[in-house]
């Protein structure tokens, strides 16, 4: 009787587990099938703004802008704007070295949410001479 429950089991996961693993196989052979489309090179470079609100990311924000700067996007065309809110002095003094731009909030009460609203509510003059801002 649990010899017989044992080997039901075992049947009802092999299928299971065949079907998973068939579907996969499945979708993967049929990938090679069709080709993706082929989109035309674009000579019109849009100009845009990256703006990384930051509170309390001291261990993050450097390979947070590093990464960013490697971009293979022109670097005239684009501008980063780190916005720090309670980062250490000398945090913020490496990020005046780098090639951003570097907003410093001073508030007594804040908050990730309050670093990532400041940007709309102060900088629509910054703003206004991109084409899309990236939050």
């Amino acid at each position: 009787m649990l010899s017989e429950i044992i080997h039901i089991m075992e049947y009802t996961l092999y299928i299971y587990l065949s079907v998973s693993v068939g579907y996969i196989v499945l979708f993967s052979a049929a990938s090679h099938f069709f080709k993706q489309k082929k989109y035309p090179a674009t000579t019109v470079r849009q100009r845009f703004i990256i703006l990384v609100p930051a509170y309390k990311e001291d261990a993050v924000i450097h390979a947070c802008v590093t990464s960013v700067l490697r971009q293979t996007y022109p670097a005239e065309l684009y501008d980063l704007i780190v916005i720090s809110d309670h980062m250490r002095p000398e945090t913020n003094a490496s990020l005046r070295k780098e090639r951003i731009s570097l907003i410093e909030l001073h508030e007594k009460e804040s908050s990730k949410a309050k670093a990532q609203q400041r940007p709309s509510q102060t900088s629509h003059t910054i703003m206004s001479s991109y084409w899309m801002p990236i939050i």
